[in-house]
């Protein structure tokens, strides 16, 4: 597998999944009021994924120990600004809660999968 690729496959699989979702709510079968929550919950995962891969690429010629307190820290950022994110979606956008939370959970766990995907095919 050509780690390089991996990201933009994860992204095009995204797509695909929230594509149908909206598609879903075009032919009626889920309420409009899910879409823009499960939306933001997908550009939210996307923008922690892009975040978490930039910081990747940018260590990635680096020594082990170094690397490692990179994503370490990387992480805990990631957390923060993703907790921060949220709080402020939640309260200052009328967003159906339900959908954001479970649209942002099911995208950071797939973005997750990835990032590890990506870690363990990539050269150290």
């Amino acid at each position: 597998m050509n780690s390089g690729k991996l990201p933009v496959q994860s992204v095009i699989i995204s797509l695909v999944i929230i594509s149908g979702f909206g598609l879903l709510v075009l032919v009626g079968l889920i309420n409009f009021s899910h879409f823009p929550a499960a939306f933001s919950g997908f550009l939210l995962s996307l923008l922690n994924f892009f975040i978490g891969y930039l910081v990747l690429r940018k260590m990635k010629d680096k020594p082990f120990n170094r690397l490692f307190a990179w994503l370490v820290a990387g992480i805990l950022l990631r957390l923060f600004l993703m907790l921060f994110l949220v709080i402020i979606m939640l309260y200052f956008l009328e967003l159906n809660r339900f959908s954001f939370i479970f649209s942002f959970l099911f995208f950071y766990i797939f973005f997750l999968i990835s990032e590890v995907f990506y870690l363990n095919t990539r050269q150290i």
